[in-house]
């Protein structure tokens, strides 16, 4: 429905642009609204058997490979070919859905919730400017 609606706009505003008609009737025209998805998170038997999974490789290593890319872990960013591993590790490891940084990270601060920690405090570790936007946290899917 969405993409219909944009189709829309973007015919008529050309049709306007181009002088072919005089007023644009699909200016306010707009699209359904999207629910927001809950981040996904791991429970605490995915993260043991995520990080019971050999990696043959250091800690510092292993976390190269699942942060952000081009973010810094160290003093080196993620070494050839481990971001494109990331998925066949946590599939030789017993894990179904897929996993990325932003997984981990809402994982991250899931459980950090659940062990009682200052929502405030978790909001500048995350670096969220609205507290609303960790709220999120308060109440996941499942944090077992």
């Amino acid at each position: 429905m969405r993409r219909k609606a944009a189709c829309l706009r973007s015919f008529y505003g050309h049709l306007h642009s181009t002088g072919m008609i005089e007023r644009n009737p699909a200016v306010e025209l707009k699209g359904p609204l999207l629910a927001k998805r809950r981040p996904q998170s791991l429970t605490r038997q995915e993260i043991d058997q995520l990080l019971a999974q050999p990696r043959g490789a250091s800690p510092a290593a292993q976390a190269r490979t699942w942060t952000r890319p081009g973010q810094l872990v160290g003093r080196r960013a993620h070494p050839p070919g481990a971001l494109q591993d990331r998925p066949r590790h946590a599939r030789t490891a017993g894990l179904t859905n897929p996993i990325n940084p932003r997984t981990l990270r809402h994982t991250s601060a899931t459980h950090l919730l659940a062990s009682a920690a200052d929502l405030q405090a978790l909001q500048e570790m995350l670096g969220h400017t609205d507290l609303a936007t960790t709220q999120l946290y308060t109440n996941p899917p499942h944090a077992a």
